[in-house]
């Protein structure tokens, strides 16, 4: 996740040109917001899932694209290059997938932050899917938060 020029937290993308396809853009929107080199472009394969938001005429499409630890700290590095760091976006954010003994800190603290649009239920329905946690377990983390 990226901490945002609006203090929220969200997800990296943006609006896609028309006659551009969400591909292309994303990974445009990659580039401008964490310097994400080529190397590691999005793909069809890295869909997850599409959210729709009737109200605001959006059509939010989720990817997610698994990298080891070095190269994860690399895109962490990267971002400092960006060219929209420090304008559009203030660095990468690392979701703690841990809950501490007193059952409130870490993700369950986390998940009080604001979040931008819909990316709080982005995260929710990506760490479900990738079962990271289960319905269960999120539950009760939102209930403490």
């Amino acid at each position: 996740m990226q901490m945002r020029f609006d203090g929220t937290l969200g997800f990296h993308g943006g609006i896609i040109d028309e006659g551009t396809d969400i591909l292309t853009g994303l990974n445009r929107e990659l580039k401008e917001e964490i310097n994400l080199k080529s190397t590691f472009h999005v793909t069809h394969e890295d869909h997850m899932f599409t959210h729709v938001a009737n109200s605001k005429k959006f059509c939010y499409h989720f990817y997610a694209k698994e990298v080891s630890k070095e190269e994860f700290q690399s895109i962490e590095y990267d971002t400092l290059c960006a060219d929209e760091y420090g304008i559009e976006t203030f660095g990468l954010v690392r979701v703690p997938m841990f809950v501490m003994h007193d059952h409130i800190r870490g993700l369950p603290t986390f998940l009080k932050n604001q979040f931008a649009g819909c990316a709080k239920i982005q995260l929710l329905n990506f760490l479900v899917l990738k079962e990271l946690c289960s319905c269960d377990e999120l539950n009760v983390y939102l209930n403490k938060s």
